[in-house]
């Protein structure tokens, strides 16, 4: 049984997550969830998740509640302690995010 071609579409982007990830950044683009997505594990994942979606373009992860919030833009940002963004390739970077210091790039899972 052949795999459908949205499928493999989908499975083509896992690799598209860009870095970096944004430490205690929230971004305020459109959710394409309501209430996001529950037992998400890692921003990484999360960052998947948005991959395998077509309409995602950028993400925001909740490490605390394990919550993601796939999102098909980005209308600037808030500060969140509890909060990891970022984007998938093919969105662009995020614009309204200065290149930031070491300090709030995240790179663990």
């Amino acid at each position: 049984m052949k795999p459908k071609p949205d499928m493999l579409s989908a499975m083509d982007r896992l690799g598209d997550c860009q870095d970096p990830l944004y430490r205690a950044t929230d971004l305020q683009g459109s959710d394409l969830i309501k209430g996001g997505l529950r037992r998400v594990f890692s921003a990484h994942l999360c960052c998947n998740y948005c991959a395998m979606e077509p309409k995602c373009m950028f993400f925001t992860y909740s490490p605390r509640k394990r919550r993601c919030w796939l999102k098909d833009s980005e209308q600037g940002e808030e500060e969140q302690d509890d909060r990891i963004s970022g984007s998938v390739k093919g969105s662009g970077i995020i614009p309204d995010v200065p290149s930031p210091p070491k300090i709030k790039t995240y790179d663990g899972m």
